[in-house]
């Protein structure tokens, strides 16, 4: 028999208390000086039976909403009490913002789904604390929303983002003063800030510049943070957005393996599990990308170079090589597990691809055979498929097959039509641009950035 729900308020669920469904405010969020929101019912649970369905049908929650904006559909909107927390949310666009966040684009941000999602159950009551956070947060649930949907909310969306800016700019003065408690509001606005760039495919580098100013802010954040559970989000979220940053690069990244290191050691110390914000079950894999690409684009640059390739970097590939390949995912379902299987595959090739005529090589042949047959097991409807841009121009350029080459377009383009992400559209025209025969399959770990330089873009692939 299924689970019945609770139909309390939207804080008194993330908060897991016991809510008196008193509108529009309920009595522990009065106490608690809380908003206190009221959300719809959430949808049923799709059923994933094959990867072959999944490249036909469309994702029904976003179908459901596609005429939200000209109608403010009432099911979604939040009975709030604006006034005693944020006036902006009187207002009925900003109020359905906030609800979209919770009803939608939220799950963009995450593997998991619905209570066990670390972006509802921590960084909405987070928002409603933190008006800095709160106004990243509504910029980001617009951003997403026009992706999906329609420009109709773009003035609302953008006035937050200017909001979100300028509090920013305040809480870092605050910081700098020796207001630390203020760092955790920072590193989660700067990360929203710098999702919401990627997601619409920014090509003037803003998301790096959020990126470097995270990286000045979170070993002050982490060291004065006593949240176990916020911690493990932030080092989670960072540990993800900061891994496929060399994917992203051809110069050397000064010092990012030390914070990568830093991140995951944070995780690791961290008295609760990684709460799954988008590495899921293999914090382990991420940790390692920026490893296996530098140490691929090394032993690439040595087998070019008329000496050949060093003893000590053959080895460090080998270890790395069976690191990686002896790994298992541990306290994962069987989706979670498979959506590691497909990063765990993607880093083997990428050590693979610094070997000259490396798409010849039988292992790699077997390795994109595997990929291809993990692809056909995952759903695109999965939320774990927003996670699969890195991988797939990873492997791309050792697809020899025309016929795996066409599947994998087919399977991405139902990707990019689930989520219309800038950065997905911006990934399948990588994988396009590397199957046209323009000598990028030559370039072996070099090939994603060089083919990014062709396009004009400059994006974390995510």
């Amino acid at each position: 028999m299924p689970r019945q729900r609770s139909n309390g308020c939207i804080l008194c669920k993330l908060r897991r208390k016991k809510c008196d469904e008193r509108k529009p405010t309920c009595v522990a969020c009065a106490r608690n000086v809380l908003l206190c929101a009221w959300g719809s019912n959430p949808p049923a649970s799709k059923s994933h039976k094959s990867g072959g369905k999944g490249l036909k049908t469309k994702s029904q929650r976003l179908a459901r909403h596609q005429s939200v904006p000209k109608n403010m559909r009432t099911d979604m909107a939040l009975s709030a009490a604006p006034n005693a927390i944020h006036p902006q949310l009187a207002h009925p666009k900003t109020n359905f913002l906030y609800s979209f966040f919770y009803a939608q684009a939220a799950q963009t941000l995450s593997i998991k789904e619905g209570d066990g999602n670390p972006f509802v159950y921590i960084l909405m009551p987070m928002a409603a604390t933190s008006d800095i956070v709160f106004q990243a947060m509504l910029a980001f649930s617009g951003v997403i929303y026009e992706q999906q949907h329609s420009d109709a909310l773009a003035a609302t969306t953008w006035g937050h983002y200017a909001q979100a800016i300028r509090s920013l700019k305040h809480t870092l003065t605050l910081y700098v003063h020796n207001q630390v408690d203020r760092g955790t509001e920072l590193v989660a606005t700067v990360l929203l800030l710098l999702s919401l760039e990627v997601m619409k495919a920014d090509s003037d580098g803003h998301a790096f510049r959020h990126l470097r100013a995270c990286r000045e802010l979170v070993s002050g954040t982490f060291a004065h943070c006593h949240n176990p559970h916020l911690l493990g989000f932030l080092a989670e979220y960072y540990l993800y957005t900061l891994s496929l940053l060399p994917s992203s690069l051809i110069e050397p990244s000064d010092l990012i393996e030390e914070d990568i290191d830093f991140a995951f050691r944070t995780l690791l110390n961290n008295s609760v599990p990684a709460t799954g914000v988008l590495c899921g079950c293999a914090p382990e894999m991420f940790r390692t990308i920026s490893k296996a690409t530098m140490v691929s684009r090394r032993l690439y640059d040595e087998f070019t170079d008329e000496a050949g390739p060093s003893v000590e970097c053959l080895q460090e590939r080998l270890d790395l090589y069976d690191y990686i390949q002896s790994w298992l995912p541990e306290h994962a379902d069987e989706e979670y597990a498979m959506i590691a299987r497909v990063y765990q595959t993607a880093l083997l090739v990428l050590l693979l691809q610094a070997e000259p005529g490396a798409s010849e090589n039988m292992a790699m042949n077997e390795l994109v055979t595997n990929l291809i047959s993990l692809l056909r097991i995952i759903p695109v409807e999965s939320s774990t498929t927003t996670v699969l841009a890195w991988p797939l121009a990873t492997v791309a350029p050792c697809v020899k097959s025309s016929t795996d080459q066409e599947f994998i377009q087919q399977y991405f383009g139902a990707v990019v039509q689930k989520y219309r992400f800038g950065n997905h559209r911006q990934t399948e025209q990588l994988l396009q641009l590397i199957w046209s025969g323009r000598d990028l399959q030559q370039q072996g770990p070099y090939c994603i950035p060089r083919a990014m330089e062709v396009l004009g873009c400059r994006f974390l692939l995510c």
